[in-house]
């Protein structure tokens, strides 16, 4: 019954042109290649959400003396970190690599490597194992994440893209929910063996279910093996997978006859020339404008919070309910993680239905106020004039961090990826996607990095009063700039990004002749 629906709801999604009417039986994608990519695209996911989940159940685990291994401060900060220090890097070589062997086979190298960090986690007996673990880890979502958004968006119907890339988050909140889960109940070495589990499914689902993209195949010039991949697509269409085909081919072919042509004219300055006009493409005002935009508000997430909470749960939870803690900090993981896929799900319904700007200042203010209130009471508490018992503290901290965590997954959390995708031009957005991703989580990374030491240097009321006013500065930052996209085409956006106006308000200067947001 459960497998019925599902591919009654990818078909029923499948009927539907992106313009919103019914489309003939002979255009309609077969249910079953959609289903696979989209399956295959949440089980990546997911196993981000677990290496994402794992340090908050791993670090409490491994600094016991008991563990066996010698884990001070500073190495658990370097073992949370390093994972996201090195995904850049796999971005970078998925990148390259879905040119040369494929986005399919880059989505297995990407697995295979994920495999082995985990197995090094699973059976480290020093700290540089779980390191190096940690490393493989990163390089290895790196690469899937490339060469799994690339396979993904070439062969998935523009509909169910956009319902998949809404979905996204929260299963990667059900990773972490998952990894929690485990971590809590089980062994930190069982938890990283159970782990591998998403990626060997997605590994045999990717291989015995899902097909090379055809561009990829018309690029190397293997018309055969792309035709072969247009008709798993569109099963027994033949006029469609021609027509498609034939517009890949000269799509493709044009690409590359303007590559060699300009090759021809500029011969020995060939590169040099491209590198210039390139670059000239990203400087134009309205380019610069969408991304300056897109990429503060992305940065100003970092200091926020959210992740840092995600990353030492248990460690931060255990500082801030002092010596009488209600709840222990793996069952508080667990509950934590819990409303995130509840309120992603309820942000991604919220989305279709309220404008951005208002659920982004609401999620900014909802955030803000419990991080002061917790920076407050710790300060009034440490005084010698306590309002409070230290059990009443602890239930109120913990009550106050459950809708700090609610306040910003409600918006910050999720217009983060989604403000990219509507806001950055077209014929940019891949790259500059892959920048400002690959510039946050080396930001965020050195963040972790130095949660040891700006507990030292601030204190736990410190670091939650840095959350609760990088809360503010972004929502002060949302209100003035973040323009409004709601109910936009994604044309409307850019043509609103080619007026004047930096700011939103000074578009009420725009003349009437001209798009309005």
């Amino acid at each position: 019954m459960v497998r019925l629906n599902i591919f009654s709801f990818f078909r029923r999604r499948g009927e539907l042109s992106a313009g919103g009417t019914k489309q003939n039986e002979d255009e309609r994608r077969q249910v079953r290649p959609q289903v696979a990519l989209a399956i295959q695209h949440f089980l990546a996911n997911i196993g981000l959400g677990m290496s994402m989940g794992h340090s908050a159940v791993l670090l409490p685990q491994v600094q016991h003396d008991d563990s066996g291994l010698d884990v001070d401060n500073d190495t658990a900060s370097w073992i949370a970190s390093v994972y996201m220090l090195v995904s850049p890097v796999g971005f970078f070589l998925g990148g390259m690599l879905l040119e040369k062997i494929g986005r399919r086979n880059g989505v297995l190298l990407g697995q295979l490597i994920y495999i082995v960090g985990w197995t090094l986690i699973a059976t480290a007996q020093s700290a540089v194992m779980l390191i190096c673990g940690r490393v493989f880890d990163g390089i290895g979502v790196g690469i899937i994440g490339s060469s799994g958004a690339i396979l993904f968006d070439e062969m998935a119907h523009p509909r169910l893209r956009v319902t998949v890339l809404c979905l996204s988050s929260s299963f990667l909140s059900s990773g972490v929910l998952l990894m929690s889960s485990i971590g809590t109940y089980m062994n930190w070495r069982t938890a990283a063996a159970l782990a591998v589990v998403p990626s060997v499914v997605q590994i045999l689902i990717v291989v015995f279910l899902v097909m090379e993209s055809p561009t990829y195949f018309v690029k190397k010039n293997k018309l055969n093996q792309a035709e072969k991949s247009l008709f798993w697509l569109w099963g027994n269409h033949q006029a469609k997978v021609k027509q498609e085909l034939d517009d890949l081919v000269t799509r493709i072919h044009t690409q590359k006859a303007e590559t060699i042509e300009d090759r021809d004219q500029h011969d020995i300055c060939w590169k040099f020339s491209k590198i210039i006009s390139n670059s000239k493409e990203y400087i134009q005002p309205y380019i610069l404008k969408s991304f300056f935009i897109i990429h503060i508000f992305n940065l100003l997430q970092i200091p926020c919070g959210l992740g840092l909470l995600t990353t030492y749960t248990v460690d931060m939870l255990n500082a801030i309910q002092r010596n009488e803690p209600v709840i222990s900090g793996y069952d508080a993981t667990i509950i934590i993680s819990a409303l995130k896929v509840v309120f992603l799900l309820i942000s991604a319904y919220i989305l279709y239905r309220v404008g951005r700007r208002p659920i982004a200042i609401i999620s900014g203010i909802g955030s803000s106020l419990p991080a002061i209130a917790i920076s407050v009471l710790l300060y009034i508490q440490d005084g010698d004039n306590k309002i409070m018992s230290a059990n009443d503290e602890a239930w109120v901290n913990f009550s106050l961090v459950l809708v700090y965590v609610i306040m910003n997954t409600l918006g910050f959390y999720c217009l983060t990826y989604t403000m990219i995708g509507e806001m950055l031009p077209a014929k940019v957005r891949g790259f500059l996607f892959g920048y400002i991703l690959a510039l946050n989580y080396l930001v965020g990374g050195g963040v972790t990095k130095a949660y040891p030491s700006m507990v030292d240097a601030f204190q736990m009321k410190g670091l939650f009063l840095m959350f609760g006013i990088s809360n503010v500065i972004c929502t002060l930052f949302v209100f003035i700039f973040l323009p409004e996209t709601f109910g936009r085409t994604l044309e409307e956006i850019e043509d609103y990004f080619h007026e004047p106006n930096l700011t939103w308000f000074g578009r009420r200067k725009i003349s009437s002749d001209s798009v309005r947001l």
